[in-house]
């Protein structure tokens, strides 16, 4: 949905993304193949920061992982282009985006464990890390549920942990990996603490039952199109990518672990006025209901 795709995205990483994805088109390559290739490009960068003391290659390792994002971009241009999109395809997306980004953090800190010893570090890069994770969570979250409750895509719709038990195939050892770490992607969202289970199942009903989809879509619309301004800001990968990079130029990624995990306060505070909208819309319906 275009109203909530980001600036960046709209400019360069979409036009880009769907460059590669019609190449990758002419190539028979699958999604999950450029998938692949975006996880040895984007992880390949990463490992080139164990030698940060050589300028060229953190310059090479920032080239890298942009060119890992515009990959995760054409993965899923490209799985619609020939329609070849599949859930489990959507998944391992998520998954090798979340292992470039551990690639850097972890070799990042790596570099940086002589001159401030391993406890420090690891506790840095646990604290950015773990930021950077659950906010690009919660923001996915709710880029998908605007989707689905406002264009009615149902299958950005996110299953439960419970869900996930029931119906994911888990015959090749492939799959029970994919499966566990599905499943705790599912429980993080599940358990994010801004918008409950039960708020979603309320809201999924409102927006599928004809006699309060136009009310509720137009609420919640009004609403969320705001809330998602602030949630990119404060959580979005396009944000945190660029604050990689910059740190990683200026060779100072220590400071970028501690803002990235003092950002939490002001994400905290955006999640707070989520809860607070998401009960605005339930009481504008218990008011008639």
């Amino acid at each position: 949905m275009l109203e909530i795709e980001e600036r960046y995205d709209l400019a360069f990483s979409r036009p880009f993304g769907l460059a590669f994805a019609k190449l990758g088109a002419r190539l028979h390559m699958t999604p999950t193949q450029v998938s692949i290739l975006s996880l040895v490009i984007g992880s390949g960068g990463g490992f080139l920061l164990v030698r940060s003391d050589i300028y060229a290659l953190v310059i090479i390792a920032c080239v890298a992982i942009v060119i890992a994002g515009l990959l995760d971009s054409a993965d899923g241009q490209l799985a619609r282009l020939t329609n070849q999109s599949t859930e489990i395809g959507r998944i391992i997306d998520g998954i090798v985006d979340n292992a470039v980004f551990v690639t850097f953090y972890f070799c990042a800190i790596f570099y940086m464990v002589p001159e401030y010893g391993l406890y420090y570090m690891v506790l840095l890069g646990a604290f950015g890390g773990g930021a950077h994770s659950w906010k690009s969570s919660v923001y996915e979250l709710h880029k998908a549920e605007f989707q689905l409750y406002v264009g009615g895509y149902k299958d950005s719709r996110l299953p439960s942990p419970d869900e996930v038990r029931e119906t994911f195939v888990r015959d090749t050892l492939f799959q029970k990996i994919v499966y566990v770490l599905y499943l705790d992607y599912c429980k993080k969202q599940q358990n994010s603490g801004f918008r409950k289970q039960e708020v979603r199942k309320k809201f999924e009903t409102l927006a599928f039952s004809d006699e309060t989809r136009d009310k509720f879509v137009s609420l919640y619309r009004k609403a969320n199109l705001d809330m998602l301004y602030w949630w990119a800001w404060v959580g979005g990968t396009n944000v945190q990518r660029a604050g990689i990079i910059i740190s990683l130029l200026f060779m100072r990624f220590d400071i970028y672990l501690m803002i990235n995990g003092l950002s939490l306060i002001p994400f905290y505070i955006i999640g707070k006025m989520q809860a607070r909208k998401d009960r605005e819309i339930l009481e504008a319906f218990d008011e008639t209901t």
